[in-house]
């Protein structure tokens, strides 16, 4: 298993079975996410015990609030598609706590790649599943510093080659 700015994603043959396996990129989700929180966290408490005083309290827990939030929400995400037993596994390791998906393949309707402009011209991608009971299941969701649209493109299509010769 590697992270995706290394090399988009891990494909393993094991008995005629294929095993997909890839990781949000380390150093573009939850290594900044949590080195920042800890950075606004600590850096509120200094404004307010350094520079201001009781006078710029406002900004210290504005900081601080920002930098927990930031520090809380950063994820690891493991995603793991296995034809031999048609499941795909997700796994968001947080701070305090881990969540595990875990879905049959009969569940997934399709795998969809939005494709989007923002307002300054670049593009923007969103890749997810789609589930047969009408739910969406985001991907590669909590990057800090966008992925890239090449990155989820070529994800979206080994996950859509996957998913088509397992059924």
């Amino acid at each position: 298993m590697t992270d995706l700015e290394l090399n988009s994603s891990t494909l393993a043959i094991n008995t005629g079975a294929a095993i997909l396996s890839f990781n949000n990129s380390a150093l573009q989700s939850w290594i900044p996410a949590s080195v920042l929180g800890v950075l606004l966290v600590f850096g509120g408490a200094g404004v307010m015990l350094f520079f201001g005083g009781v006078q710029l309290w406002y900004l210290s827990v504005t900081m601080s609030v920002f930098g927990a939030t930031l520090l809380l929400r950063a994820s690891k995400e493991t995603y793991t598609f296995d034809s031999s037993t048609k499941t795909f596994f997700m796994v968001k390791k947080r701070l305090f706590r881990t969540k595990v998906v875990e879905l049959n393949f009969r569940e997934i309707k399709d795998v969809k790649l939005d494709e989007s402009v923002d307002a300054q011209g670049g593009a923007e991608a969103d890749l997810y599943l789609q589930l047969r009971s009408g739910k969406r299941l985001q991907l590669l969701s909590d990057h800090l510093i966008g992925l890239g649209v090449a990155k989820k493109h070529q994800t979206y299509q080994k996950i859509a080659a996957l998913l088509e010769c397992a059924k």
